[in-house]
Order: C-alpha cells, then structure tokens, then sequence
C-alpha cells in the first residue's frame, strides 16, 4: 500500500488566492490521512502547513477514543526549517549528521552551490528531507507546488529537481490541470492524488524490476521503492541515472508527464 505523504511547497511570491487553494487542499488530504512534509517558509510553505494544522487532531484524542468536537483528524505536520524560529514556524532542524548528508545532494541539483551562503546552504539542504524524508530514505509520494509557470524556479527548484530525478510526480499549481484540485471533494481529491502516485510509484517498481536491480523476493511496488531508498545516496544516483538512460533509449520523450497517466485520471479544469 502506498504511503500517503506529500511534499507542499512552492514560491514565497505564490499569490493569495493560490494560498488559499493550498489552505482548503491541505486540509483535505489531512482528512484523507495524507502527511505534509514543508519547508516552514513564506507564502507557499506557510499556506500549506495552515491548512494541514487546520486539520490536525489534538494530542490524546484519537489515543483516547474520543472524536474531536470538530471533527479533525489530520496527522501533525513535518515542518522542517533550517533554523529554530525561522519564520516564527514550528517544526524541526535537521541533526548535524543528517544536515551532512543531506548538504552534498543539494549542492548537486543547486546550479551555483559556491555562491550560496551559509544560510542559503542550509536552506536549499532542507528541501533534500522534504522530498525524501527526514531520514533521507523514506521518500514523499508526491509533490504538490506553485511556481510561476509551473517552471523550475526559485528556492523551490531544488526540490522540484530532487523529485523529478527520483521519479516522484509533481502537481504544480499553476499547470492549468492542476488548478480545479481546491474544488474537488476530500474523497475525489485523495482518490486523484492516490491513483497519480501509485501510477508513478508502480511505474518506478517496474523499471527496478526489468533493470534487475533489486532483490528478485521484493515484488511489491512499495517494498522495491523503498529497498532503493535503502541504498546509500551515489547507489541510488546512480540507478536513477541507469534508468533515465534505459527510458530514453526505449522513448525519445524521457519527461514524463505527471498528470495524463493511463492509470491515473487527471484533475479536472473547472
């Protein structure tokens, strides 16, 4: 079974009305279980965990049986933030050994790792555990964004270019397709998001197999997932890098495209 977890983040300039779709969409996948994983920054990042936290439940209720008077039932969200009070947020510093790790895979998706200062290193080095979980190795199953023109940009590319390197789709918000999400009930929404993520994620599993990469016992999509993720980083590099080479040679387009899955229906343009 997948795991639900997404990565929510985008641009500090993500305009007011976009923030507010974030707000309703977060709120909802917290209603279908989904876990948030941010980044603590503002615009984008603070609209997301708002709406995450609008949803979480209240220490001690579900441990106790009693259901909470407003019906919240959301899992407190991962906010990780490159120092204590950055953006008077709450969350968590990455440890000192994990920062390590996490710091030299950033410096290779970061286009000029020399000119970023202390501060900026440790910024772009956070949005490695955003996108692959803050053990490095339990990877989000998708990623919803907004940039402007659902392009690459901004502090946010780091990111967008760790899940696009990894194999994990990204729903960006300023894709046309993307912008009826907000509109769709929790059932639908997570019922979207899930079938665009399992799509990928047995995608990913399928090329592991045929590369005869993994262990042959591991036949479940989730387990041979996670199996790579197991592996240290330049393992893993490595195998994306093997894989990227087999899907160009089996297809002259090797960018695929997130949302027009033969599996996975995409979001409505309302």
């Amino acid at each position: 079974m997948l795991d639900r977890i997404y990565t929510g983040i985008g641009s500090r300039q993500t305009p007011d009305t976009v923030c507010d779709d974030m707000r309703v969409i977060a709120a909802k996948l917290a209603d279908a279980g989904w876990l948030l994983r941010s980044g603590g920054a503002p615009g984008a990042d603070s609209a997301w965990a708002d709406g995450a936290k609008a949803r979480q439940t209240p220490p001690g209720a579900v441990a106790f049986g009693r259901p909470d008077p407003q019906g919240r039932t959301g899992k407190a969200p991962v906010i990780i933030l490159p120092h204590e009070g950055f953006n008077n947020q709450a969350g968590i510093v990455l440890p000192k050994n994990i920062l390590a790790d996490a710091e030299p895979i950033a410096a290779s998706f970061h286009p000029n790792w020399s000119a970023c200062n202390a501060f900026a290193r440790k910024a772009h080095s956070r949005n490695v555990p955003q996108v692959l979980g803050p053990d490095l190795a339990t990877p989000s199953t998708v990623v919803l964004a907004w940039t402007p023109d659902a392009a690459t940009v901004g502090g946010t590319a780091t990111a967008l270019r760790i899940a696009t390197f990894c194999r994990i789709p990204i729903l960006n918000l300023a894709d046309p397709r993307c912008q009826g999400l907000a509109s769709l009930s929790t059932e639908a929404l997570d019922t979207t998001v899930f079938a665009i993520a399992t799509s990928w994620q047995d995608d990913l599993a399928q090329q592991i197999t045929r590369a005869g990469i993994a262990p042959p016992r591991l036949t479940d999509s989730r387990e041979l997932v996670l199996w790579l993720h197991a592996q240290p980083w330049n393992t893993r590099r490595e195998v994306f890098h093997r894989l990227a080479i087999q899907e160009a040679t089996r297809d002259a387009t090797a960018t695929r495209d997130p949302l027009p899955t033969p599996r996975a229906p995409a979001p409505p343009t309302l």
